[in-house]
């Protein structure tokens, strides 16, 4: 039986070389498969990690985000409380200058007509007590009350 020879190389030998190239080859295989395996293993814990980093992370934004929420509901609730006062006390003073017409802080800018819509004709005075005006308006002294309340008590 005569073998035929390629390159110098038998069939046999070229069975057993192709034989010996595939195993390597499959070999070649089996490895790359193995760290691609191994690669995605250790892509696969990284972003666990980076996944469980981020998780806390959020959970501290989170946290951080609750803190500010309460204090500016408390920060809403104090200014709530001063604008009720405020409110309160011009409700005060607009109540206080119907009846007075003063605020009772200094002279008021809201002032009414001295005695409009009164009936004076029963009012006396008690410098000469005449009917029809006060002692602060009497014609018949040029001195005010309080000025004449101290000639008298020093009198």
């Amino acid at each position: 039986m005569c073998v035929p020879v390629i390159h110098g190389r038998s069939k046999s030998q070229i069975v057993k070389n192709l034989r010996k190239n595939a195993f390597q080859v499959n070999n070649v295989k089996m490895d790359s498969q193995q760290q691609l395996v191994q690669s995605i293993d250790k892509l696969t814990e990284n972003v666990d990690r980076n996944l469980k980093h981020i998780q806390s992370n959020i959970g501290d934004v989170q946290s951080s985000v609750d803190k500010n929420i309460q204090a500016v509901q408390a920060e809403m609730k104090g200014m709530e409380r001063k604008w009720e006062n405020e409110m309160e006390y011009m409700k005060d003073t607009i109540n206080q200058i119907k009846k007075t017409g003063t605020s009772g802080q200094g002279r008021s800018q809201y002032r009414p007509r001295q005695n409009q819509g009164r009936d004076r004709s029963t009012w006396e005075c008690y410098n000469c007590h005449e009917l029809g005006h006060i002692a602060k308006f009497c014609p018949k002294s040029n001195e005010t009350p309080k000025e004449a309340l101290n000639l008298k008590g020093s009198g």
